[in-house]
């Protein structure tokens, strides 16, 4: 199941990845927003299963988020993300189709309660390869080595083409950003585990080069892994 999380908070967008990878093997997070002009653009590019939105966003809200992408014939299963207070926002979400929301902040509990009540209506429709199923075995458990789409290929017996093909196919991004997506986001897990110096950390997740790594860091997450370490410890710039 293909993921989408639209979230203008960082620290909470980075909390949902962190729990959907801990709950479903199946679950993929393939793409995340911080507004919902981007949520928009990002469902018309990777076609996910499910979107996590939150109601509150700059630019573009949620709730107008969902009523564009149902005009536009997008039908994902929305699950939005509200605050308490706005509880209200959320029965208006009720009011466009929308069956589930969670309350922040978001529990563990909460979220394998979610999957458990989704999960049935995407297991008969879940024509993943078997040969991409391998591929995400080999890059959650490889993915601090140097691998690659031509490494993995060989590993499989395949042609990197035939590899890269059924990958996007499947999981609704090319291999090379799914597998910069996975390393960031397990870098992100190490400094709140308490990681902060950056070229270990680069070098933990697979990059030699902790300057590209630190590139790639600010092209995901949208800020620095300095500013990020720092917002962790509620230091400020």
């Amino acid at each position: 199941m293909r993921v989408l999380i639209v979230e203008d908070e960082q620290t909470a967008r980075q909390g949902l990845i962190q729990l959907l990878g801990q709950v479903d093997s199946r679950v993929a997070v393939v793409g995340f927003a911080a507004d919902g002009r981007q949520g928009l653009k990002q469902m018309r590019a990777l076609s996910p299963d499910m979107v996590f939105v939150d109601i509150r966003m700059p630019v573009m809200d949620g709730l107008e988020m969902i009523r564009q992408a149902q005009a536009q014939g997008m039908s994902p299963r929305f699950v939005v993300v509200s605050a308490y207070a706005e509880f209200e926002y959320a029965r208006q979400a009720m009011g466009l189709g929308v069956q589930e929301y969670l309350v922040k902040p978001i529990t563990i509990d909460d979220i394998v309660a979610l999957i458990d009540r989704v999960m049935p209506a995407f297991q008969g429709s879940d024509a993943r390869h078997p040969l991409v199923g391998k591929t995400l075995s080999i890059i959650e458990k490889q993915y601090g080595e140097a691998i690659n789409l031509a490494s993995i290929s060989d590993q499989l017996g395949v042609t990197p083409e035939y590899l890269s093909y059924l990958f996007h196919r499947d999981m609704g991004i090319n291999f090379s950003a799914y597998l910069r997506n996975w390393r960031i986001d397990r870098a992100t897990a190490l400094m709140r585990g308490g990681r902060t110096r950056i070229y270990d950390i680069a070098r933990a997740v697979g990059f030699n080069d902790a300057k590209y790594f630190c590139r790639v860091f600010r092209e995901v997450i949208g800020q620095s892994p300095g500013t990020y370490l720092r917002s962790l410890s509620g230091e400020e710039e």
